[in-house]
């Protein structure tokens, strides 16, 4: 059972709670468990958007860059969510997969200013 804001809406405790909701708390057994957080479903429904958007930001980038011939915070932030995903969940970046985004990744992860604040940290 997946359950979100509509359980909220009537009444019902999601995540494992299982109290009542107050209108802002859960009563009962809170916090739930890691376990009790993770639908399987849910989780590959997400990693399924998060391939689609990678796959359609990688028909987007026309060249070096995501708009015009100069970075812009359109490349930073793809960069960043990239590199966030593949320090989380490396399987979800497999090398060859997105050629253009790769050649961003490594330009942009190359400048001092990525390299001033690695992930790691």
């Amino acid at each position: 059972h997946l359950c979100g804001a509509s359980c909220w809406a009537n009444g019902a405790a999601p995540y494992g709670a299982t109290g009542e909701h107050d209108g802002g708390s859960v009563q009962g057994s809170w916090p739930a468990t890691a376990s009790e957080l993770q639908w399987p479903a849910w989780t590959e429904r997400l990693r399924g958007q998060m391939r689609q958007a990678l796959g359609m930001l990688e028909v987007q980038l026309p060249g070096d860059w995501f708009v015009g011939n100069h970075l812009t915070q359109a490349d930073i932030s793809a960069v960043a969510g990239i590199g966030f995903i593949r320090f989380v969940l490396p399987q979800e970046w497999p090398a060859g997969e997105y050629p253009a985004l790769e050649r961003l990744v490594e330009r942009l992860e190359a400048s001092p200013a990525f390299k001033a604040v690695p992930i790691e940290e």
